[in-house]
């Protein structure tokens, strides 16, 4: 019974009322535990969607990647970057046992489909005497008309293996400036790094000498390590939505109903908040897991309850 009652305090407004004097310490912890609830489902979402992503949605325009046409020109490319025999040490750096420079570029070319040309530069940049990277894409890859003058029929990319990540970019900086359109969308550069502390067991030799294998894997890599940057993002945003957002709110509600209301005290409004914010949060707990930008409607969701909770409240005749 005792818990049933717990139960109904957490839904039900006349019985949520009494928890307004507790204090509000425990308050900012129910926002902060809301907000490291929302963040447990985005990993494992991410780990089975984002190959998806790529296919379906060209995410990050990483299809030109994963559309490398499988033939002895594009494998020889592979095998070439294979035979520097680089991989990630245990220190999590890059390191090339068969490389006598420091700065290595080569090119891989293919028409896709759409009968494009895309070209990918692979650039191995184990930096200079000074521990300085040797190739800027703000500097060698940006945009010009007399650099890319086929860029409405060409498709661009970047990838540089570098002492502690791996470097992508989809098309040179300035991009922009030239209005071009894909599918209806003008083009912009998009990046990512992948950090080989979190690809630990990167090395070249995956690649296998083949197309087919190196990009499959280096696409997979890619997506391994960017990972962590797309789990801080949703982190921020659920931080900002449970504690910034629900704070914000409730302020602004403090100011518009405590002349004519029950609750009279900020305390009173956020300790109200707190508990409100309970049943949204589970409830949008249970569906990240089906799909991670639901996270979005949690303002509007917390914001119609509450709303609803405090009206209840203040129009009471008697409360808790």
């Amino acid at each position: 019974m005792a818990v049933l009652n717990f139960l109904k305090s957490l839904v039900i407004p006349s019985k949520m009322a009494k928890y307004r004097f507790m204090s509000i310490l425990i308050s900012i912890c129910i926002f902060i535990l809301s907000s490291y609830l929302l963040t447990i489902p985005v990993k494992p979402y991410l780990n089975r969607t984002l190959d998806k992503m790529v296919t379906e949605n060209n995410y990050l325009y990483l299809q030109g990647i994963n559309d490398i046409v499988v033939n002895e020109e594009t494998s020889n490319v592979f095998k070439e970057l294979e035979s520097k025999e680089c991989f990630a040490n245990d220190d999590h750096m890059l390191e090339c046992s068969n490389m006598d420079e420091s700065l290595y570029e080569i090119d891989l070319n293919y028409v896709n489909e759409d009968n494009k040309k895309v070209n990918i530069k692979f650039v191995i940049d184990l930096f200079d005497e000074e521990g300085k990277a040797q190739y800027y894409p703000e500097r060698k890859f940006t945009y010009s008309d007399e650099a890319y003058p086929n860029i409405d029929d060409e498709d661009y990319y970047l990838i540089i293996f570098r002492k502690e990540r791996i470097y992508y970019q989809a098309y040179p900086t300035g991009i922009d400036s030239a209005n071009v359109e894909r599918s209806g969308s003008k083009l912009k550069s998009l990046y990512l790094s992948a950090y080989y502390d979190t690809i630990k067991d990167f090395k070249f030799s995956e690649f296998q000498s083949d197309a087919l294998f190196g990009k499959t894997y280096l696409l997979s890599m890619l997506l391994k390590g960017h990972t962590p940057t797309l789990v801080t993002e949703y982190s921020m945003t659920t931080f900002f939505f449970s504690v910034v957002f629900t704070l914000i709110i409730s302020f602004m509600f403090f100011l518009f109903f405590r002349k004519n209301g029950r609750l009279k005290k900020f305390k009173e409004y956020y300790n109200i908040a707190a508990i409100a914010s309970i049943i949204p949060t589970l409830i949008l707990f249970g569906i990240m897991w089906i799909n991670i930008t639901f996270v979005g409607y949690y303002i509007f969701g917390f914001a119609v309850y509450y709303l609803f909770v405090l009206y209840r409240i203040n129009n009471a005749r008697e409360i808790a």
